[in-house]
């Protein structure tokens, strides 16, 4: 696995301007989650929680990213370690309730 985020590093680099970033700089990719709250349509309590993985220090986009990842084929790594962050926010930050996480049509076959 370790390989494998090395190129998504790379990857990272040939979607932005800045040098290329190094294994040691950079833990899980400085890819983080941010939750969309989704609401009950009878009492607008929060139903659930849509996580959407995003970039931490740099302005990446995250479409680009995974397009680019299919291109190169490791859009099924991406995506586990996007649901792998989600799952950890999730629990750091006490969500109790409905995870939502979207995923390439790539890992599920």
């Amino acid at each position: 696995m370790e390989f494998q985020q090395h190129k998504l590093l790379e990857y990272i680099s040939s979607i932005d301007s800045n040098p290329p970033f190094t294994q040691a700089e950079i833990s899980y990719l400085e890819l983080t989650a941010h939750f969309q709250p989704i609401f009950h349509a009878r009492d607008g309590s929060v139903f659930g929680y849509e996580a959407l993985a995003r970039h931490i220090s740099k302005n990446i986009n995250i479409k680009k990213l995974f397009y680019k990842a299919k291109e190169e084929g490791s859009a099924v790594l991406l995506d586990m370690i996007c649901r792998q962050i989600a799952m950890e926010r999730a629990s750091i930050q006490g969500i109790d309730c409905y995870l939502f996480s979207n995923s390439c049509a790539e890992t599920l076959m």
